[in-house]
């Protein structure tokens, strides 16, 4: 028996594939996609993805290229600025900051990223910048520190813990708490020979 084939009227027609010939002026694709056409497109992924906040695309990009924190750095106020203007959550922060985003660079007013997670009452972005050694004494041009800028209870505790007991100190003591931090501390104390407790 011989297998039915639908009139050439029903079957999907193809467009004949053109190839259009390079004129003299102009250049192919290949030739196009040169070093830095491929590093634009790259650079433009990693800003994509800060502000669609794609951790696992950042993660990606920064895996296969870490120069690219340097490359795609913007101009004006730099990654970690742009990732708080899009209200990126604290774990993308880290992740930039990990991979060398400079945590100090100002923006056009003279603020660093810490001063605006602050005024914006950020606690999860403030500990992400104190983590990434973002500092708290850091002012503003008119000389306010981030501290004077949060109204929030948290963030000015984590602020103030930072600027007296120092980054390493207050970032134990945000991991054990108050109670385990003063426990911890006891502890070390009486290992060193500071104190008798029994």
């Amino acid at each position: 028996m011989m297998p039915l084939r639908a009139p050439s009227s029903l079957r999907p027609q193809t467009p004949p594939h053109d190839d259009p010939v390079p004129s003299a002026g102009s250049s192919s694709a290949a030739e196009r996609s040169g070093p830095d056409t491929e590093a634009g497109t790259i650079e433009h992924a990693l800003h994509a993805a800060i502000l669609s906040h794609d951790l696992v695309q950042l993660r990606r990009l920064l895996q296969a290229s870490p120069a690219l924190i340097q490359l795609a750095d913007p101009p004006a106020s730099g990654l970690i600025h742009m990732a708080l203007d899009a209200n990126a959550p604290a774990e993308l922060l880290a992740t930039l900051l990990s991979a060398g985003a400079s945590a100090e660079r100002l923006n056009a007013q003279g603020w660093t990223p810490l001063h605006r997670a602050s005024e914006a009452n950020d606690v999860r972005g403030v500990e992400a910048l104190l983590n990434g050694n973002a500092d708290p004494r850091a002012t503003t041009p008119e000389g306010t520190l981030a501290l004077q800028l949060t109204s929030d209870r948290q963030c000015r505790r984590i602020l103030f813990d930072t600027i007296t007991m120092g980054p390493s100190m207050a970032r134990l003591r945000r991991h054990r708490g108050p109670i385990g931090f003063c426990v911890w501390a006891v502890g070390e104390a009486r290992r060193a020979g500071y104190c008798n407790l029994v």
